[in-house]
């Protein structure tokens, strides 16, 4: 029997409230909606089933703050779980990776796929940062914040990444959920972070297979992971790293959704009960890549679903960037394709 998915809609973030630091001083180029649509990622905390907001950056905009909403409650609201740094705070010149508050908190930043949930720890890890506000290009500072905290672990808590290629489009980067350990691949580079040694390790600087900006999933079942779309790949072509024998392959599929040369920042995840990777593009549909079939599909859904990112006011141009993540204890997954959107919510079993 097949399950046909149906979204439901919950509230934007656009109606969270502002953090209680906040001035006019945290706007840059633009305003709050940067926190997604400024190429903003997301994080996914299980326990509470928390979605969670964390973005801005580079001249667009300064507000460091962590919003989330609860899956679980009977009315899911997105409030302020982390305070920002007030304007005064700002550190706009040094190249350290840290406002100038204290305690002190991370600049704001472009977050992609950077946020990963350390489930063992109950910690949120940004796995590279930025090196002041207004800068450009990813930096080596990464930072962590324990759920429930008023304050972010202190700079050095979470070692600099070492992975990190000196040039190219963001990185691949997903966490194994049994381990805590963080997998990224940055075009010629691959490495982790272990969580039980806190030590990033380079695995290569020479890998052929390029990966950036790909729609990333843990296979907990194959020990692997996938990549679907982004730079250098082919037609008809899934990426997979096997972090058992530790060898990358380029893997022919049918790709009946023709997703597999998406390049606008897709977003995936990966489903143990379907035993499938769910993948979203921005363009309002929902798609599904079956590893033992090795094929794409688009996926019928029913209810009110998302639509385009660039379908919102204001639009979102860039992508869905690590915003799509599986709820295990709902058995579904949890979408916002834009500030101004609706967050979504889709049983998938």
């Amino acid at each position: 029997m097949t399950f046909t998915p149906q979204w439901f809609q919950l509230p934007s973030p656009s109606s969270c409230p502002l953090p209680p630091s906040w001035s006019s001083g945290l706007n840059g180029d633009n305003t709050r909606h940067s926190v997604i649509d400024a190429w903003g990622g997301a994080a996914f905390r299980e326990k509470g089933a928390w979605y969670m907001l964390h973005g801005g950056g580079h001249g667009d905009y300064f507000d460091n703050s962590i919003i989330g909403l609860s899956l679980l409650a009977d009315s899911p609201t997105w409030s302020v779980l982390m305070d920002c740094t007030p304007a005064a705070s700002l550190n706009s010149s040094v190249a350290n990776g840290w406002n100038n508050d204290s305690p002190q908190k991370p600049v704001a930043m472009h977050t992609y796929e950077t946020m990963q949930w350390d489930g063992i720890d109950d910690k949120l890890i940004r796995c590279w940062g930025q090196g002041f506000n207004g800068e450009d290009g990813f930096q080596a500072f990464c930072a962590s914040w324990v759920f429930g905290s008023s304050q972010w672990e202190p700079p050095g808590t979470i070692p600099n990444n070492t992975v990190l290629a000196a040039a190219g489009d963001p990185p691949c980067v997903a966490c194994d959920p049994l381990t805590g350990d963080i997998y990224l691949w940055h075009t010629s580079h691959r490495g982790k972070w272990t969580r039980a040694l806190n030590s990033w390790a380079v695995i290569t600087t020479g890998e052929s297979l390029q990966r950036a900006k790909a729609a990333t999933a843990f296979d907990t079942r194959r020990q692997c992971l996938w990549y679907i779309g982004g730079d250098n790949t082919l037609a008809n072509t899934v990426y997979k790293w096997d972090i058992v024998a530790g060898v990358t392959s380029a893997v022919t599929i049918t790709d009946t959704a023709g997703i597999c040369q998406a390049l606008n920042y897709p977003s995936g995840c990966y489903d143990l009960i379907n035993d499938c990777m769910w993948v979203v593009t921005g363009d309002g549909n929902l798609y599904k890549f079956d590893p033992n079939a090795l094929g794409t599909s688009l996926v019928t859904t029913t209810g009110s679903g998302p639509l385009a990112n660039t379908a919102y006011t204001p639009a979102n141009t860039t992508g869905c960037n690590g915003r799509l993540k599986y709820v295990e204890c709902l058995k579904g997954i949890v979408f916002t394709p834009a500030w101004a959107a609706p967050t979504f919510f889709a049983r998938t079993a």
